[in-house]
């Protein structure tokens, strides 16, 4: 075939997937997906709790229906790639289940798929840990996968890596006193932590029924198989897990935005273009920088870490006069603001109590966390030089989750003993990727007591380990 006509037929058939995947098309597949969820869950039961997982489930589930997410990821089951993260533990979710005699959990994934690797692998496995903690391994170490997406192959493959996954949970979690078997027998009294997969080309399950001899967490695919472009019947062209990878064509629209306008995002009529004047003028009606006032704060409510540290989410394009750091920063000392979309007056008359230092990176950037690496000798060294004198210190970025827990991780690696001890010793503390991870759980443990959940990057991860085994 000549090379131009070649070049031609390529840049055909990108545009032609583009209109397919058009957000148009994404916002009316998303809604219909949602009503097949709401279906579902209501055949399976209305008394236990439907659980979005982030973030592609969360498009496909009202917020008001739901009091939390979970975060597995689909890496985390991906093949030669099974793991049982202890980053992303999911434990807040364990006294809903106990409580509810068991819950749904949703998400998609894109074409070609029937369930997304985190359904069908990464919380089976999780699931499968739980119960060999609380019961003992058997022969298959209580692994239970989808036959129909999972082969006999990679389920072997599968359970000759769960005792590595089973040890590094007892050596992390039960060892450090997170989780171990009396806290599971309590929750559950025994009884297995049991999936089953609920997804649009299958018969639904029978109802939902008390006092089964298992707890069954239903792991429910929103989105149907279908290739780009082959479903036109509902006056839209259908995109199969349209929500997935938010960050690359949501350009800032949420699934907040979605729900709270769905009526008008339901409408046929809408053009392309209507669609996305209606996104920009919800963007820009959420975006407006602001000053502090009563009610209006510059960051979320502050989670204290220890005595000394807090952090929080920094809201976005917020710009700090001085009467804004009197009024959101005056029981601080030291802020720091790990974000460049903050904006801080240049001159901020009087002496001021509360010291600011501005970092301008982006949370859940992977350039930003890797910038973050060359940053946090400066960063570390202004946090050590106000320990001695117990200032209190706030730690901030844009989502609260990100970069603000890789510097707080590297203070309780690097500056406290134990948990909470701080060490002003001239002795330093031993540090390998156990400490830290030990650490991590920790926090995110702290964290999850306080209803919230962190989950640093790997890139933001990887710069702490750098920087503090260096």
């Amino acid at each position: 075939m000549d090379p131009e006509v070649r070049r031609d037929i390529n840049h055909i058939t990108r545009e032609i997937r583009k209109t397919h995947r058009s957000t148009r098309n994404r916002v009316l597949s998303i809604i219909k997906d949602s009503r097949f969820v709401t279906k579902v869950s209501q055949h399976i039961s209305a008394d236990i709790p439907i659980i979005p997982n982030e973030r592609c489930g969360s498009w496909y589930i009202d917020p008001s229906k739901y009091e939390t997410t979970t975060y597995f990821k689909s890496t985390d089951g991906h093949i030669n790639n099974w793991d049982f993260s202890t980053r992303r533990l999911n434990f807040h979710i364990l006294p809903l289940i106990s409580k509810n005699g068991g819950a749904i959990i949703v998400d998609s994934t894109r074409r070609g798929k029937k369930m997304p690797d985190a359904l069908s692998k990464t919380i089976p496995i999780w699931a499968a840990i739980l119960n060999c903690i609380m019961l003992g391994p058997d022969k298959n170490y209580w692994l239970s996968t989808p036959s129909e997406t999972v082969v006999f192959s990679e389920r072997s493959r599968m359970l000759d890596k769960m005792p590595e996954l089973y040890s590094k949970a007892i050596d992390t979690l039960v060892t450090g006193g997170t989780i171990n078997k009396q806290i599971l027998s309590d929750l559950f009294g025994g009884k297995p932590l049991v999936p089953i997969w609920v997804y649009p080309e299958f018969s639904l399950p029978p109802p939902f029924e008390k006092n089964l001899d298992y707890y069954p967490i239903y792991l429910l695919t929103a989105s149907y198989r279908c290739e780009d472009g082959m479903d036109t019947r509902n006056g839209f062209t259908y995109v199969q897990g349209a929500a997935d990878d938010e960050e690359l064509w949501g350009d800032g629209f949420t699934s907040s935005m979605l729900w709270n306008n769905l009526d008008m995002f339901a409408d046929l009529r809408n053009t392309e273009q209507d669609v996305l004047d209606l996104i920009d003028s919800l963007k820009l009606s959420n975006n407006v920088g602001f000053c502090s006032s009563a009610g209006n704060p510059l960051t979320d409510v502050p989670l204290i870490i220890t005595p000394q540290f807090s952090i929080a989410k920094l809201h976005p394009n917020i710009i700090i006069t001085r009467e804004a750091r009197d009024e959101t920063f005056h029981l601080y000392d030291l802020v720091l603001i790990l974000d460049e979309s903050a904006t801080i007056e240049e001159e901020l008359e009087g002496k001021a109590h509360t010291e600011i230092k501005q970092f301008k990176l982006t949370s859940s950037s992977k350039k930003s966390s890797k910038i973050l690496r060359n940053l946090l000798p400066e960063i570390m060294s202004i946090i050590e030089s106000n320990l001695l004198s117990s200032k209190r210190i706030l730690i901030t970025c844009s989502t609260g989750d990100d970069l603000s827990v890789g510097v707080i991780l590297c203070v309780l690696c690097k500056c406290y003993s134990g948990i909470g001890a701080l060490n002003c010793s001239s002795a330093k503390n031993f540090i390998d990727k156990s400490l830290i991870r030990r650490k991590l759980v920790y926090l995110i443990e702290l964290c999850a007591k306080s209803n919230k959940r962190i989950n640093p990057s790997r890139a933001t991860l990887n710069s702490v380990n750098s920087y503090l085994m260096s």
